[in-house]
């Protein structure tokens, strides 16, 4: 998976919490089975809009994202939710389960 197949993959995780009701901050945490790692949180600028700051990372030295990932997402009220990411055909499927 390279890096804009997983920036479109935690925009539809994101879209999927905010459409549920989820507030920001939401906080992430992506972890591929290659062991490739991804922390950070979206949050609401100044101007009102809505970004992704990464506050740490670890890159395996030349490999990407490697499928299955699982990610975990929680926000100021403590609620967490697991998606697993994983090839479906063609398609990364999305598996969403809650605690």
């Amino acid at each position: 998976m390279d890096d804009d197949e997983m920036g479109r993959a935690l925009g539809e995780i994101f879209q999927t919490l905010i459409d549920d009701g989820w507030e920001l901050p939401i906080h992430i945490t992506a972890l591929a089975s290659n062991g490739l790692r991804l922390l950070g949180s979206y949050e609401q600028t100044k101007e009102g809009t809505c970004d992704f700051k990464t506050s740490a990372s670890y890159f395996p030295l030349g490999k990407g994202m490697q499928l299955p990932i699982n990610v975990m997402a929680v926000n100021k009220e403590g609620e967490a939710v697991r998606v697993l990411l994983s090839h479906k055909g063609q398609k990364i499927e999305f598996t969403f389960s809650e605690n």
